[in-house]
């Protein structure tokens, strides 16, 4: 069974973020371990894009949030 699919709408793009997706989806297209979300496709018209990828429940920020080393040095 097909892992379940997203895909992130990016819309009213110019100059730079054109750039930064490009960029990503590069990077994208070179990782391929068990451990990354598997890219897909990117669907580009005039001013948007559609990067579709495997779904993944959360996100890179809510694992730095739980993983947050410890500050507080008496604790160390």
């Amino acid at each position: 069974m097909e892992p379940p699919t997203v895909i992130t709408l990016f819309d009213n793009i110019f100059e730079q973020k054109w750039q930064d997706i490009v960029r990503e989806v590069q990077i994208l297209t070179s990782l391929q371990h068990e451990n990354t979300i598997v890219y897909k496709g990117c669907y580009l018209t005039d001013h948007t894009a559609w990067l579709v990828m495997e779904y993944c429940l959360g996100s890179a920020s809510d694992i730095v949030e739980v993983c947050q080393p410890v500050t507080n040095h008496s604790m160390v």
